[in-house]
């Protein structure tokens, strides 16, 4: 089975002759987490199913590591906002961002704080 890295980061492998799931690239290739989980759970996924990597990395697809979500749990993990949980470097305005955001240093309410600071403190020149 050839195996490459999608544009999204997960891995793509070639699927066995005859497999009636959803392909990609003119039929030549399946994502390998989801081609996993049906052969463990013995039927094809269901369009709203979502398979979601537990600890988050998207190229270990041990079967240990891979759940079946429906959209609103996955969504319920990935995207909750709990409240004004940021304030912005510039201005000092409360706002909210994903959790996985809060890991940051630095958070700007808008892109034009985020260039004034940028600016001021001269990233990405030499």
């Amino acid at each position: 089975m050839a195996k490459v890295i999608s544009g999204c980061g997960y891995y793509m492998i070639t699927p066995p002759d005859g497999y009636k799931g959803k392909t990609y690239i003119g039929g030549r290739y399946v994502y390998e987490h989801r081609f996993l989980i049906e052969q463990k759970i013995g039927r094809l996924l269901k369009k709203e199913e979502i398979i979601d990597h537990i600890n988050g990395n998207k190229l270990d697809n041990r079967i240990e590591n891979l759940q079946i979500l429906s959209p609103i749990a996955h969504n319920k993990k990935h995207y909750v906002y709990k409240g004004d949980n940021a304030s912005c470097e510039i201005c000092g305005k409360k706002f909210r961002v994903k959790p996985y955001k809060l890991k940051q240093k630095k958070l700007f309410c808008c892109r034009r704080h985020y260039l004034i600071f940028v600016e001021k403190n001269n990233w990405g020149k030499q």
